[in-house]
């Protein structure tokens, strides 16, 4: 573990021949090579931006003339930091921290600077575009609420603004200039497009290309403007220009900006999403929504670290409000869904147990004196039967709360070893385990989806890890994507992995374990030849757990039809399926007997649903 930073840059460092160092780097990049992560941070909270570093240097300049300088080279600008890319892989500074997950340097950029400047700008013309139809539309608003006030003051009889009228005249005159240069005919959009190109060209007068597509000097043409104005200004750092896959950074219209990874044109992969308004996002992408880890950081300073799907919290995470409460546990569309802790800042009580569309609704409420009740709870508040455990008094009090009264039995003395042993027995109780499996085409997916929102919150639905990037928004309620790069680095972190039609699957083991901890019913989908390996896994890394097996079958016509439906595979791959499913199928039933319930999805959705929901409607083979 590296000693704590004492705010000094070593000369060595600063002169790139530092343990590591690479004298053609620039300086911060030499620390990121060197892994002094700490160092990196500590820059870039403490360096000045250009402005103040320019009157700083004067001073220096001063002092130096007199004690004929110390020889020091002086440290990087925050905007040298910032917009000077790695000269090895092209990445700006921002890029490599989204890439890397390194969450506490970007902070500190978050922090240290304006909306804009996080992104190096390569070519200074874009920018000028961009720019110059940013005041365009802010002239245009302008403009527009002009209007709006002469037309209401024109029916409440009022007086004309002086102001005003001398802004209009100043704006017809100058488009009655565009006019006499055979514009009149134009629209706004392309008396625009017109004006700018004519700035950016530096041909001499007289000479400017003619056409519909008219280059200006390095290559900016009309429809390059036309482009910024439609949808902002975009800059790649790999991959091509028009279609955006790879890396690259974008300023959008109303001044957010994203800087990461792009699949199709859509945000996919790592990516820093910063919002003009305040606040930022930093994780996984998925068709342009967060999806997977990730980082939030709102407006008002609280943060969110954990699971996405949608744009919306969903999963595990931590969740710390700006007045100090913290939130662990599990999330469903924004809301506390599932098992999770919530500390009180104010009175350091908890409220750990499980919760449901954001209410708390069973478990223990802790005092900060170590008095705990445990029980029921209605609208966040002890309702219903329960007991008070007072630990320092060695007592214990059941009961029943109705409303704000607490009406109690007889006090009974704890008796603590009996205790501890209840507690650890109650670890040991079995939780069950579900194994959804199913050929293609038979419907697991949907049959989840449409379960999700029915099941109590003591079920929990494992999300699969998949290298398929063209799922659609049905499919990726159960899945979150990976690249095959990405897939090969999370291998390890997984309970079970197998492939399908060229395409990597996996599930994590963590939120398994955790599940089962809570006495929460995992969910699986998995692949039918996973079965007995993933069950042996978790029942090693779980003893208590108890393996059930969801066995999803509807009729062959039925799942001929999905098939065709899907256009995957052609009649001869959809006809080999059909008949290795009936195979699969078999094997299931005869290896694990009594452990498997078949769940048949022949006919409607509805009652898929009900036989999933009520595995005792469903027949047992053993």
């Amino acid at each position: 573990m590296s000693e704590e930073y004492d705010g000094e840059v070593p000369q060595e460092e600063i002169e790139g021949e530092g343990e590591g160092g690479n004298d053609t780097l620039p300086y911060a990049w030499n620390l990121v090579v060197n892994n002094d992560i700490k160092a990196l941070i500590h820059l870039i909270k403490n360096a000045k931006s250009s402005e103040s570093s320019g009157e700083d240097e004067e001073e220096e300049e001063e002092e130096e003339g007199e004690d004929g300088g110390n020889g020091k080279e002086k440290l990087p600008t925050l905007e040298e930091i910032l917009n000077t890319p790695n000269p090895l892989t092209n990445e700006s500074l921002l890029l490599w921290a989204t890439l890397n997950a390194q969450t506490q340097v970007i902070e500190k950029i978050m922090q240290a600077t304006k909306s804009l400047s996080i992104c190096p700008i390569r070519e200074p013309k874009e920018l000028t575009i961009f720019e110059a139809w940013e005041k365009e539309r802010a002239k245009r608003e302008r403009k527009r609420l002009r209007e709006e006030r002469k037309r209401l003051r024109a029916e409440q009889g009022g007086e004309d603004d002086e102001e005003e009228e001398e802004e209009e005249e100043e704006e017809e005159e100058e488009a009655e200039e565009e006019g006499e240069d055979g514009a009149a005919q134009l629209s706004p959009d392309e008396k625009f497009i017109n004006k700018l190109s004519k700035q950016l060209s530096d041909a001499p007068e007289g000479e400017e290309e003619e056409g519909e597509d008219a280059k200006a000097p390095e290559g900016f043409s009309k429809l390059k403007i036309a482009e910024i104005m439609q949808t902002g200004l975009y800059q790649p750092f790999t991959g091509g220009q028009y279609e955006r896959t790879g890396r690259g950074q974008m300023i959008y219209l109303n001044g957010d900006v994203y800087v990461g990874e792009y699949v199709k044109n859509r945000k996919q992969g790592f990516g820093t999403y910063r919002y003009k308004a305040g606040g930022y996002y930093t994780g996984k992408w998925f068709n342009n929504q967060k999806f997977g880890i990730g980082c939030q950081v709102y407006p008002d300073g609280s943060t969110y670290k954990g699971e996405f799907a949608f744009n919306l919290r969903d999963g595990y995470g931590t969740y710390k409000y700006v007045n100090g409460d913290i939130y662990v546990g599990e999330f469903k569309g924004n809301k506390k869904h599932g098992f999770g802790r919530f500390k009180f800042a104010g009175d350091r009580t908890v409220y750990e147990g499980l919760w449901q569309s954001g209410v708390f609704f069973s478990g223990k409420w802790i005092l900060e004196n170590g008095t705990e009740f445990e029980g029921s709870f209605k609208g966040g508040v002890p309702s219903g039967n329960g007991e008070f455990i007072f630990p320092h008094l060695v007592f214990q009090h059941k009961g029943t709360f109705n409303g704000t009264n607490w009406r109690g039995a007889a006090v009974n003395r704890i008796d603590e070893k009996a205790r501890v042993n209840a507690i650890n027995e109650s670890k040991k109780s079995p939780v069950p385990v579900y194994l959804l499996v199913g050929a293609s085409g038979v419907g697991k997916d949907t049959l989840l989806n449409e379960v999700r929102d029915r099941l109590a919150p003591n079920y929990f639905i494992a999300r699969r890890v998949i290298t398929r990037e063209d799922l659609d928004q049905e499919e990726t309620e159960s899945f979150e994507y990976a690249t095959e790069e990405q897939f090969e680095t999370i291998k390890e972190n997984l309970i079970g992995t197998w492939e399908a039609h060229g395409y990597h699957y996996g599930i994590y083991k963590q939120p398994i374990v955790r599940a089962i901890s809570n006495k929460r019913s995992p969910i699986l989908s998995i692949s039918r030849t996973q079965v007995e390996s993933i069950s042996k896994t978790i029942q090693e890394l779980c003893p208590t757990a108890v393996i059930k097996i969801l066995l999803v079958e509807t009729s062959t016509d039925v799942v001929r039809e999905r098939l065709v439906q899907r256009g995957r595979d052609s009649e001869d791959e959809i006809e080999e399926r059909l008949s290795r499913n009936a195979d699969l199928s078999n094997v299931i039933k005869n290896d694990f007997g009594e452990q498997v319930v078949v769940v048949d999805n022949s006919s409607s959705i509805q009652d898929g649903v009900d036989t999933l929901l009520g595995a005792n409607k469903a027949k047992k083979y053993g």
